[in-house]
């Protein structure tokens, strides 16, 4: 028995023989119990090993056990949650917390170990494949250094003209003043500002200080900003691929606009980074005004492409907006908080044998932005 806190996953393996089959069954509902219960475990994974050949057998019992254990862990997940409101409210105001991730309970058989999952009724469904999937968000850029000034500055003036902090009008001139800022020409294709590299670097630090498999290849967006990020996590890295659907929602505004596939491979500190296909979707996709349904399918994509490799862990370098989408959608968290400035969030992503995709949340890591990081200008309010 192994509680695995730095994994959050709590892990029970088991020899039964045939003849302790019965007994051996409800003291694993319990360990599933004391694991969903715990705040801190996102994921439960049951593993019998029968010291016999009858694989099947054990199935079908198992199949019994998890529909036990799938009501139960609803029950937990109940408690657990109260729990952590409870702390919450006696501790006062605190920082945004992340939701607690949603638990699965899974199991593999012995011999062939063959994964599988429990779905809401209780049904045993096999793993075709699993993945960490680790999310990173671009260090702090340039645009959103003035971005934030321009929001402190307008801030103060609607005060001094007596503006309500809670009204409507202070909003809007709020939003205007921030609009206004993104529009400078001199912020196309923006490059990451001093505190963004020393973001970048804090969270290669980070990264590197977790026990989760590393990651083994990146998946980073073609604007400045996430290429460099990149640059300072995986500096020289052989597995770094730069894709089209992953760059910012298409605002129209010069900071969410790319350089040329030409420009960026001439640029040497990004030369070891693959740039296949780039140049060929230049003008293709949707253009400046895409809309948030639009950019959810758009991100969805890098998932397909994930599963295409090999590697069992890998990285996606990208924006707020997209990985909020991304969040929100396909991997089922609808409010999933959004990324600040190269934040860094785990997930382990697997495959169901009907097609489905189950996503556990594995780590949301400290925030390498500090407090004062400023929401991106290519995000769109949360929805």
């Amino acid at each position: 028995l192994s509680h695995s806190r730095a994994h959050s996953e709590f892990l029970c393996k088991c020899k039964a023989p045939r003849a302790t089959g019965r007994p051996t069954m409800p003291l694993l509902v319990v360990l599933a119990l004391l694991a969903a219960t715990s705040p801190h475990v996102s994921a439960t994974r049951i593993e019998v090993t029968p010291d016999d050949s009858s694989t099947s057998s054990w199935l079908r019992r198992l199949s019994g056990l998890t529909q036990r254990v799938g009501e139960s862990l609803s029950t937990a997940r109940g408690l657990a949650n109260a729990r952590e409101i409870e702390r919450s409210d006696s501790s006062g105001p605190s920082a945004p917390t992340m939701p607690l991730a949603p638990r699965s309970a899974c199991c593999e058989g012995a011999r062939e170990t063959a994964a599988c999952s429990v779905d809401s009724t209780g049904s045993l469904k096999s793993i075709v494949d699993s993945k960490i999937v680790w999310l990173v968000r671009h260090g702090m850029a340039v645009h959103n250094v003035e971005e934030d000034f321009a929001r402190r500055k307008a801030a103060i003036e609607a005060e001094e003209a007596g503006c309500d902090p809670s009204s409507e009008e202070f909003r809007e001139r709020i939003e205007a003043a921030r609009q206004a800022a993104l529009l400078n020409d001199e912020y196309y294709d923006a490059p990451l500002s001093a505190e963004g590299e020393a973001q970048a670097k804090a969270a290669q630090e980070l990264l590197r200080s977790q026990s989760l498999l590393l990651p083994t290849r990146v998946l980073t967006s073609p604007l400045q900003r996430a290429l460099q990020t990149t640059t300072f996590m995986f500096p020289g890295s052989s597995g770094v691929h730069i894709r089209e659907c992953l760059r910012e929602r298409r605002t129209g505004r010069p900071c969410d606009e790319r350089q040329p596939a030409a420009a960026i491979r001439r640029r040497a500190s990004f030369a070891f980074m693959s740039s296949l296909n780039l140049a060929a979707l230049e003008g293709s996709g949707p253009g400046p005004g895409e809309t948030n349904p639009s950019l959810r399918e758009r991100t969805a994509q890098i998932i397909e492409e994930v599963f295409d490799f090999d590697d069992k862990s890998i990285c996606i370098v990208s924006h707020k907006a997209c990985l909020r989408e991304l969040e929100r959608g396909l991997l089922g968290r609808p409010n999933a908080t959004e990324f600040r400035n190269c934040e860094v969030r785990a997930y382990e992503l697997a495959v169901l044998a009907d097609g489905q995709l189950l996503a556990t949340l594995l780590f949301a890591g400290d925030d390498p932005a500090g407090p004062g990081c400023c929401p991106e200008a290519g995000g769109a309010p949360p929805s």
